[in-house]
């Protein structure tokens, strides 16, 4: 028998798909015309992708396992 891991993949919480072809990320969003460059300023987070290509939900966090035992209950 060969070797194998185990891929959490990301599922979208409305629909349940799996976004298994998107590259999730969250990027610093900073528009140079909403500060006051502050030197505190750190921008927003955004999510990438925003939205789910199958339900069209709008992301609004990204929750992953912090720990294991993980249990997958989808």
């Amino acid at each position: 028998m060969g070797t194998a891991s185990i891929r959490f993949l990301p599922v979208c919480s409305a629909c349940k798909k799996v976004l298994f072809w998107e590259t999730i990320d969250v990027a610093k969003y900073v528009n140079e015309f909403e500060h006051d460059h502050s030197p505190w300023y750190a921008g927003q987070d955004v999510i990438e992708p925003e939205k789910c290509p199958y339900c069209g939900a709008f992301f609004n966090q990204i929750e992953m396992p912090t720990k294991l035992p993980f249990t997958a209950k989808i």
